[in-house]
């Protein structure tokens, strides 16, 4: 018989989950690494959130048959009226420190997202073409938090971060969609039927690099209990060596309508979401 027992219970009202859950992002503390900034002191009780997070059931595992969406990792998601007092406040911070002006300015069609990615080795098998590169906001503007929420070694594993020497704009790649770029007829051949499934976890190394025409500038790692936040329109892709079984961490997204066209030309001299 079924029974109250049988379902989970939030830990925390929702009348004041906003002021349990994170902190204004005026009192964030973090630094800023070139091309991202880390913000260590966002949420006030992280266990707790980890908590809210498991009353959810993952989406989608994205490895079975006929999968189409290039995300490689087990998808998650929360409701909006939970998630939306984080993202709101990634835009405050965002406002703040890189509008350089008050949380009262605002930018054309703002909304907020979140999704969260989860990576267990025996359960990987990605589309083959999704180790590339990509960009979250395709053809919009915008920023990422990600939160982190497995420990590992220092620097073991993380966010890799790249320029690009073509351009890029709402279709992809160049070599993506231009029939006369020397890689069109080898990313076709990447990219198959785009329903190609890895047997598993496949890291975008120096020979992918070398191949398609990207450099890495930067690392973000992934560190228990931070935030990774990075303009989502600069090319980036997960790294997780043979050490890590697992993974786990959650994104929360601000994004607005584009105020010029940023995307053209070497994406890592952009001035992406000004």
């Amino acid at each position: 018989m079924d029974t109250i027992e049988d379902f989970k219970v939030l830990p925390v009202r929702k009348d004041c989950l906003g002021e349990r859950l994170v902190r204004p992002a005026e009192e964030w503390e973090f630094t800023f690494h070139g091309k991202y900034w880390i913000v260590r002191n966002a949420f006030r009780d992280l266990e707790q959130f980890k908590d809210i997070l498991k009353c959810y059931p993952i989406e989608d595992m994205n490895n079975e048959p006929g999968v189409t969406h290039p995300n490689p990792f087990i998808v998650h998601h929360i409701p909006y009226w939970i998630f939306f007092h984080i993202s709101e406040e990634v835009r405050n911070f965002i406002i703040l420190n890189h509008f350089k002006t008050g949380k009262d300015f605002t930018l054309p069609n703002e909304r907020l997202s979140e999704w969260g990615n989860i990576f267990s080795r025996k359960d990987s098998r990605p589309l083959r073409h999704s180790n590339l590169p990509h960009v979250d906001f395709s053809g919009e503007s915008g920023f990422i938090a990600n939160l982190w929420l497995t420990e590992h070694e220092p620097g073991e594993t993380g966010t890799k971060i790249f320029s690009y020497y073509g351009d890029y704009d709402e279709r992809g790649y160049d070599f993506q969609y231009d029939p006369k770029h020397h890689l069109h007829q080898q990313w076709l051949d990447h990219y198959g039927s785009g329903l190609d499934l890895l047997d598993g976890w496949k890291n975008f190394d120096a020979d992918d690099m070398w191949k398609w025409k990207f450099k890495c500038i930067g690392y973000a790692p992934a560190e228990y209990g931070t935030m990774t936040i990075y303009n989502a329109n600069i090319p980036h892709t997960p790294w997780i060596p043979d050490s890590v079984d697992y993974r786990w961490s959650h994104c929360f997204g601000f994004k607005y309508n584009p105020i010029g066209n940023v995307l053209r030309g070497n994406i890592s001299n952009a001035h992406l979401g000004v």
